[in-house]
């Protein structure tokens, strides 16, 4: 490789905010291309690569890497990383190459018929193919990796974490099939059928329902269980959805309900609570959720 040559790949990748920094392990001086400038034992002076320098095995190239091509060889976006020149390169070797004006770290092989690749550890990037008719050149053998601490700014941090936020307050997503095995499972507590109103409120509030479509809710209860002695009025169901019976379950107060008697109150909150927690379940603990149920009521009557 020639001064010219390297000259040429270490602008570019400057240019590309790869930061390359030349050093020379045996004088100690080293060109940084973000700066321009040359450290030596004499301190820090602007200096451009001189053209009559010796590339020699002693040279490396320092750089950081800019992108994720690598990620499934456990090379990081950011990783520091040292390149020796003109260092010999065999089958598995992590290089540091340059195709068609522009750096790119790979591994390097050669195929059955002699030809040598570069090829990025992540399927999304392409395999570099080394022909002759090509400007390609192995800048050399990646040697040393470094990983830097990475600090990310708040602000970012403060939008991710108002995104977690909204993602958890979105009710899960329920499955039809599971809303019907819950209507089933809370059947049998419901005596009477004003009770219904709650069975409704928790679909609503999960969003496995439409809000104000009483006769549609009427209308699936009657076909889930055609055969229950109590089956809801929508014009009941109408009655009670104001004050605070028209709020998620867990906001109702009696003291602005619909329902003056504490005993009642207690009954819908109840039967509330229960559907939201068989709606939530994965069918495990259902057992405990209606025992549970069962014996509030009783206490109750």
């Amino acid at each position: 490789m020639t001064r010219d040559e390297l000259n040429k790949i270490l602008t570019q990748m400057g240019e590309a905010s790869w930061n390359p920094r030349l050093l020379d392990e045996l004088s100690g001086e080293y060109w940084d291309y973000s700066s321009n400038m040359m450290v030596c034992e004499s301190g820090v002076e602007e200096k451009k690569l001189p053209k009559d320098i010796d590339i020699r095995e002693s040279m490396f190239v320092e750089f950081e890497m800019r992108d994720d091509s690598m990620i499934d060889a456990g090379i990081m976006q950011f990783d520091s990383m040292k390149a020796r020149l003109n260092a010999p390169v065999t089958d598995g070797k992590v290089v540091l190459a340059y195709y068609e004006g522009r750096t790119y770290v790979g591994v390097y092989c050669k195929d059955k018929d002699g030809n040598a690749w570069v090829l990025p550890m992540n399927k999304r990037y392409r395999k570099i193919y080394l022909n002759d008719d090509k400007d390609a050149k192995i800048v050399g053998r990646v040697q040393k990796l470094e990983r830097r601490e990475v600090e990310v700014d708040a602000h970012v941090c403060n939008q991710l974490i108002d995104e977690a936020m909204k993602e958890l307050q979105k009710p899960k997503v329920i499955e039809q099939i599971h809303v019907s095995w819950a209507i089933q499972q809370i059947q049998p507590a419901i005596t009477t059928n004003r009770w219904w109103f709650s069975v409704y409120k928790a679909m609503v509030q999960l969003e496995v329902h439409t809000k104000g479509d009483y006769e549609g809710f009427c209308e699936r209860i009657r076909r889930e269980v055609p055969n229950h002695e109590h089956l809801p009025d929508p014009v009941e169901l109408s009655r009670l959805d104001i004050l605070s019976f028209s709020k998620p379950i867990e906001k109702w107060n009696i003291k602005d309900a619909p329902i003056s008697q504490r005993k009642r109150f207690m009954e819908y909150q109840e039967i509330g609570f229960g559907m939201l927690a068989l709606l939530e379940s994965n069918g495990d603990g259902v057992g405990e959720i209606l025992r549970k149920l069962s014996e509030t009521l009783k206490k109750n009557i």
